[in-house]
């Protein structure tokens, strides 16, 4: 296997995770002509400077290639097309250009579907969901056990930061990947199963249990990527740290490398030094 020297970066960011998939808001990219397959993470530390108690994580960012993002209509769930695809709004920048459910009718939602597990994704939160009492839940794809959701999908009910779309901004869905999540498949994406055209691979269903009676929610961006070592109640100016720890390969199919703090602010920091393996 080749090795390659590590790279050292200290910068500090001021997102929760992406609110772009631009270059600029990451810590690192692939290196160009590089010979190398994937990041490989040394030593690190994420402080904590957003002023309170946070969830913290390190990992990497997913191309837009790998997944697909649209809304989920509960009522044609066992005898209709459950999903619409909205990838394209979701991945560009248009403001309020995607859905998040839909006003008044509980249980309908998105989905997200990547062709590898992911554990984070940042939705930039244009118009907010507001009227009542909005709540969500959070569900992921699993091995078909006979028709019906239950049968088809579990529930993550302990997600670092769950579902919630009552504030404009960057919100966070944050999570370990399920040990029985599987992909959908073009088997099981039919009714009463994962149910119609949900797309191939690891899905995520959010449910807007109880909906918003004034206005559905509406993003703006959503990005994609996968977190290591997520860490929960990291106190204010706490740090995250794998000093003298082992090393954390990151999937291939990660872009770049990011960080991520549940609160954000603009002296949060990482210092990291990272390398790009064969």
């Amino acid at each position: 296997m080749r090795q390659f020297a590590y790279e050292p970066i200290s910068k500090s960011f001021a997102t929760k995770f992406l609110t772009s998939q631009s270059d600029a808001l990451v810590l690192a990219t692939r290196p160009q002509n590089s010979q190398g397959t994937r990041f490989v993470i040394g030593e690190f530390s994420v402080h904590n400077r957003s002023g309170g108690t946070a969830f913290v994580g390190i990992g990497g960012r997913l191309p837009i290639a790998l997944w697909s993002a649209g809304l989920w209509d509960d009522s044609a769930y066992a005898a209709g097309t459950v999903y619409l695809d909205d990838t394209t709004d979701w991945q560009d920048a248009g403001a309020d250009d995607f859905l998040l459910g839909t006003t008044s009718t509980n249980d309908d939602g998105i989905v997200i579907s990547c062709a590898v597990p992911f554990s984070i994704a940042s939705i930039v939160v244009g118009t907010a969901v507001s009227g009542g009492a909005p709540a969500w839940s959070l569900h992921y794809s699993i091995a078909t056990a006979g028709t019906g959701f239950a049968s088809n999908w579990g529930t993550i009910t302990n997600a670092y930061v769950a579902p919630l779309f009552t504030a404009t901004g960057e919100q966070l869905i944050l999570f370990e990947p399920p040990t029985d999540w599987v992909p959908v498949t073009a088997a099981t994406a039919i009714i009463n199963r994962h149910g119609s055209v949900i797309p191939s691979g690891y899905a995520i269903v959010v449910k807007q249990t109880t909906a918003g009676t004034t206005s559905a929610g509406l993003g703006t961006i959503g990005v994609v990527g996968r977190m290591f070592m997520s860490t929960e109640g990291l106190a204010d100016n706490g740090i995250l740290t794998n000093i003298g720890g082992q090393e954390i390969a990151l999937p291939p199919q990660c872009d770049a490398v990011c960080a991520a703090i549940s609160t954000a602010n603009s002296q949060n920091r990482v210092d990291m030094k990272y390398r790009y393996s064969g």
